[in-house]
């Protein structure tokens, strides 16, 4: 039976929201990341990437063609750490806390950060469905973008975007550019993937879901 694309690729009428569509994530929040601190592509835990879109990532907002962008960016967050290790590492199917010396960390906001909730309803007014969590990376990208440039043209406040993570199926905010006076001057934790604490946690999640680990 043939219809309407679930997810279409592009949004095919004019973005609009309201504060029932918007998730708070009030100071006291954690949000953690994993980053690189060595290698080619190094990063420190602020670091939001201005360069974009990737092929490989899935809310990137950033106007195509893929370039340095000077007002665009993005940040991956998740709300559990395991989610974050899951995301990194579900590609290959290996739980690397060695190659480029990664970190963990945790922070949270300074102040309510405003996310879209693509988790609930607003796709589904807008023409499109939940399927759109699970659409191709480039069709996410699409929407991404669209909602970005819809808050800049209407002058929104909007720090990002809630959205499902599609390997465990947590919630995960993806943090745009405007969110970044939000992060605090120190994080609340930091640690490599391989100190104590967190290779416990990365451990019994490769243990779980039955990936090597090293």
């Amino acid at each position: 039976m043939s219809g309407r694309p679930k997810a279409p690729r592009t949004p095919r009428r004019p973005l609009e929201w309201d504060d029932t569509d918007i998730v708070t994530v009030n100071p006291g929040t954690a949000l953690w990341r994993i980053h690189r601190t060595r290698g080619p592509f190094p990063s420190a835990w602020s670091d939001y990437r201005f360069y974009g879109p990737l092929p490989g990532m899935r809310w990137d907002p950033h106007p195509a063609p893929t370039a340095a962008h000077t007002d665009c960016a993005v940040l991956y967050t998740a709300y559990d750490l395991p989610t974050c290790i899951a995301e990194v590492s579900h590609p290959a199917g290996l739980v690397d806390t060695v190659t480029a010396s990664p970190f963990a960390t945790s922070w949270s906001p300074t102040r309510p950060l405003r996310l879209l909730d693509l988790t609930r309803q607003w796709p589904l007014r807008m023409d499109a469905t939940h399927a759109l969590m699970f659409a191709p990376r480039s069709t996410c990208r699409n929407w991404a973008h669209e909602i970005w440039k819809t808050a800049r043209s209407e002058g929104k406040q909007l720090d990002g975007l809630e959205v499902q993570s599609t390997v465990t199926g947590s919630n995960m905010a993806v943090l745009f550019s405007d969110s970044q006076n939000a992060l605090p001057a120190a994080p609340a934790f930091t640690s490599p993937l391989s100190g104590p604490m967190v290779f416990t946690i990365a451990a019994n999640l490769a243990a779980r879901v039955q990936w090597p680990i090293i």
